[in-house]
């Protein structure tokens, strides 16, 4: 009978073990995924300030001049060139935010 009984306590105990591991398990994929939820949210903010970026005439001549201090001498066919090559490298990049490890939650 007392075997019974401590084997009923055994068994009871591996139960609720069984039970507990799964609900951690549950929470673990729930902030697993709510993780992955916000890093794809910030890739989605990160694509929208890229395009704007693109667009955005006095920010292109900004970084074109940071680039190349000369970029105000260059000629305007010199400087279009510049700025498609800019767009280049900036479309390059938004095509790519997916694979950013660094982004954290």
């Amino acid at each position: 009978m007392n075997i019974l009984i401590i084997i009923l306590a055994i068994f009871g105990a591996v139960c609720i073990l069984l039970i507990i591991g799964a609900f951690i398990e549950q929470i673990i994929k729930i902030k697993r995924r709510n993780k992955v939820e916000n890093i794809k949210k910030k890739q989605e903010k990160l694509k929208l300030i890229f395009i704007k970026m693109a667009n955005d005439l006095n920010f292109i001549h900004n970084v074109c001049l940071s680039y190349r201090h000369d970029y105000g001498l260059l000629s305007v066919p010199e400087q279009k060139n510049l700025q498609k090559e800019y767009k280049f490298w900036l479309n390059a990049i938004n095509n790519n935010i997916e694979f950013l490890t660094f982004i954290e939650v």
